[in-house]
């Protein structure tokens, strides 16, 4: 899947997986609903692609397709910023659980994903 809205032509696909503070498990209900809501509003708001996804009780996973002009740091900044503050303002029980600021860790994970039709050759 190309992005041809730029003179670039590009296909850079992600994966990224970030847990919640201190691996809380706190992404059940209606919090598990809203933070896949927040995550792909905020992929929208940016012009990422959400390819695939899923929330656990307590890390997000999802697989993006990216334009050349943001960094992987620059879309987890975006997303989990959003979602943390969203999140603890519609989610009182959730601010008031002493997590430093956050929902999330500081740390995630982060992998450039290849064509899925590509077939090694050994």
């Amino acid at each position: 899947m190309s992005n041809r809205n730029s003179p670039v032509i590009s296909d850079i696909k992600y994966h990224f997986v970030w847990p919640t503070k201190f691996f809380t498990s706190i992404l059940i209900g209606e919090v598990k609903v809203a933070a896949r809501e927040i995550a792909l509003e905020s992929c929208k708001d940016i012009n990422i692609t959400v390819l695939d996804g899923r929330v656990g009780k307590n890390f997000v996973h999802i697989k993006v397709s990216n334009v050349p002009r943001l960094a992987s740091s620059k879309i987890m900044r975006r997303v989990k910023g959003r979602a943390s503050k969203v999140l603890q303002e519609r989610f009182p029980h959730i601010k008031e659980m002493n997590l430093h600021g956050s929902l999330w860790e500081e740390s995630y994970f982060c992998a450039t994903i290849g064509d899925e039709s590509e077939v090694a050759v050994s």
